[in-house]
């Protein structure tokens, strides 16, 4: 197997609160392969976007770095300078960020903002950055390109958007594309359609994507891989066939329960998970989601728990991994 492309090596990241500093990502560990599609997957506030963030270097000024390593093809990112950062964001790393209205400058046209990357990084001309702007816009699926280069953001829809900066991130020809929830915002025909395009793309050029999202419908669309987030940890890791048909982590059992089905014959009640993402897991000296639990047992809530091998390439965050059917289901 060959060596990846962007490895996530036991990164734990924090915050600084006054004179505190606590603890959101907790010894996060995956990998991303050339050509691969990965996907964070987990609730609101389990740590998804910040470690997407984390990869270019693009965290607020009062995060810290508490351990770990950022590999891409073997360079660790945390000990690159702003200017040696710059010089990898947009070209060899790319991302779409989650709020595309306040990704985009409002005061600059599409044309402007398409072709900044290219001239900095490609050293094209104004007018070779243009006509590649213009061909990948139309690659995007945009209706008449020359026309939205001369546009201004809020003068497009939403799906519209989406595309602009997706050809954007792609502009320079990444080796990574993050993608933050970039369908969460669009109605379900616009985001299939994203989704297919990402997935096209990532044949065509061979790019590897690492997709952040709360959605199994997402992961199951696009998804080589998964690795399942709560509370700052990984919980799971496994192939997404393998992931959907038998998680081991009552978590990941918990997400995909609370999945509606469209062979749902109206008489199951949807799931809904107890409780919330702890705030500060800190204090939580065992398994982070032992509170919120319907099997655990009195070790979950002491002992610390490792990521150990389920079986070949799944790994669980789990002492007392319990079968995935329809007796857990009902349990």
């Amino acid at each position: 197997m060959s060596d990846p492309l962007l490895e996530i090596d036991s990164l734990s990241l924090g915050f600084r609160q006054g004179k505190t500093t606590r603890e959101t990502l907790s010894r996060v560990c995956f990998q991303v392969r050339k050509g691969e599609i990965r996907c964070l997957v987990g609730e609101s506030g389990c740590g998804k976007s910040v470690t997407g963030l984390s990869i270019p270097g693009l965290l607020p000024p009062q995060a810290r770095l508490l351990g770990g390593r950022i590999l891409f093809h073997g360079r660790d990112l945390t000990r690159l300078s702003e200017e040696e950062l710059d010089a990898v964001r947009g070209k060899s790393i790319a991302m779409i960020f989650q709020d595309i209205m306040g990704s985009l400058n409002p005061v600059l046209t599409v044309g402007r903002q398409m072709t900044e990357g290219m001239r900095r990084h490609l050293g094209l001309t104004a007018r070779e950055a243009s006509e590649r702007a213009v061909e990948l816009m139309r690659k995007c699926g945009i209706p008449n390109p020359e026309n939205t280069m001369k546009r201004f953001p809020h003068m497009l829809s939403g799906g519209q958007r989406q595309r602009v900066m997706i050809a954007m991130a792609l502009s320079c020809s990444p080796e990574l594309l993050i993608a933050d929830e970039p369908t969460t915002a669009l109605d379900v025909t616009v985001q299939l359609q994203i989704l297919q395009l990402l997935t096209r793309l990532r044949e065509e050029s061979g790019m590897a994507i690492l997709f952040i999202t709360h959605d199994f419908g997402v992961v199951a669309e696009i998804a080589d891989r998964v690795t399942v987030m709560y509370a700052g940890q990984c919980v799971e890791d496994a192939p997404k066939d393998v992931l959907l048909s038998a998680p081991a982590h009552p978590y990941t059992q918990a997400l995909l329960r609370s999945v509606p089905d469209l062979r749902d014959d109206g008489k199951r009640t949807l799931y809904a998970i107890p409780g919330t993402v702890p705030q500060d897991w800190s204090r939580i000296p065992g398994c982070r989601f032992a509170p919120r639990c319907p099997y655990r047992r009195s070790a979950c809530e002491t002992a610390a728990v490792p990521m150990a091998a389920a079986a070949e390439g799944h790994c669980v965050r789990c002492l007392f991994p319990v079968p995935f059917g329809k007796e857990a289901a009902e349990g």
